[in-house]
């Protein structure tokens, strides 16, 4: 099964240049239908990539995730800098209520 997600160019970048191996998503109704060996199409504007998941890490919160993966393969510098951008998307009230998910993938 084939996955549709939007990203921002910058993460788009890092994935089309394999720096980043996870993607990092709220645990809602259509992650939690991703599974091992399903694809992912990653889109920004034009331009698309297509990655094989190849496993699923669970969480209630990205802090707590971090302490299993690590902050460079889902594309950020440090574990500061990944909390303070991930909870712009999605505040600490809205991890706790879904959970999180890092999605490992690679090139398909």
């Amino acid at each position: 099964m084939i996955h549709k997600i939007t990203i921002k160019e910058k993460y788009f970048n890092l994935i089309k240049s394999g720096q980043k191996t996870v993607e990092l998503r709220l645990y809602t109704l259509p992650f939690q239908q991703i599974k091992i060996g399903d694809r992912l199409e990653f889109i920004n504007k034009e331009k698309s990539i297509i990655m094989t998941v190849t496993g699923l890490i669970l969480s209630d919160t990205f802090k707590n995730l971090f302490t299993i993966i690590k902050p460079t393969d889902a594309g950020f510098s440090s574990v500061k800098e990944a909390l303070d951008i991930m909870e712009t998307f999605y505040p600490i009230h809205r991890q706790l209520d879904k959970g999180v998910v890092g999605i490992k993938i690679k090139l398909s």
